[in-house]
């Protein structure tokens, strides 16, 4: 469970930072209301491999560009 001594707001601020939608954090507000940590566990987690397929979909957008730099350098 999340420490008590932290505050809604400062729990809704640290969601939204993380990207969560605003019907997510309504969501996990309710179960942490509720004191339902295999709900806020599911998810957090949930968020987690959204921002994680994120950065590899970034990662692979990079290995393009890093290919096409390594191409024209080596073009001469």
């Amino acid at each position: 469970m999340i420490d008590k001594s932290e505050t809604e707001e400062s729990i809704i601020c640290n969601l939204k930072d993380a990207g969560c939608l605003d019907n997510i954090i309504k969501q996990f507000m309710d179960f942490y209301k509720e004191n339902n940590t295999p709900e806020l566990k599911r998810i957090l987690s949930g968020q987690r491999h959204l921002l994680l397929d994120e950065v590899h979909d970034s990662q692979r957008r990079l290995y393009c560009l890093d290919y096409l730099i390594y191409t024209l350098k080596n073009k001469r």
